[in-house]
């Protein structure tokens, strides 16, 4: 099994921004599948155009456009892109990030599918900022 170091994903990124603790990684996905494999850090993927199938060791997640998936540090899990062009971005969280705002990952365990229109919402913000990219895209896009 595969473990990826802070901001690394498997396809083509498009555009990568660091700030404070958090990557941000436009990504497009070419290889058809990816086998088991795990991040150093916790992470969010917010599909934005065509479809993926990502397998935990519990669940099975059909992906399409607007699809926001939470993944914690290190936990297994393998991809399936379907033919087509299939794109996201993540948004990822260093463990210091996590400490300096008093958050504690273990308390979010395993993978699982966010379905709430207001943080979808969010994540569709951070997307817009991260594409925009202007002197104050960085600090918007923290808070």
């Amino acid at each position: 099994m595969e473990y990826l170091n802070k901001g690394k994903y498997y396809g083509i990124p498009q555009k990568v921004i660091h700030y404070n603790g958090m990557i941000i990684t436009d990504n497009e996905y070419v290889q058809s599948r990816v086998d088991w494999h795990y991040h150093e850090n916790a992470y969010f993927t917010y599909l934005l155009k065509g479809n993926l199938i990502e397998t935990s060791k519990t669940e099975t997640y059909n992906c399409s456009p607007g699809t926001l998936l939470y993944h914690n540090r290190q936990e297994a899990h393998f991809n399936i892109k379907p033919p087509g062009y299939t794109r996201g971005f993540q948004v990822e969280f260093s463990k210091d990030w996590f400490t300096r705002h008093n958050l504690n990952t273990g308390e979010i365990e395993g993978s699982s599918i966010l379905s709430n229109p207001e943080i979808k919402g969010l994540f569709n913000r951070i997307y817009n900022e991260s594409v925009i990219s202007d002197t104050v895209s960085n600090i918007s896009i923290e808070g």
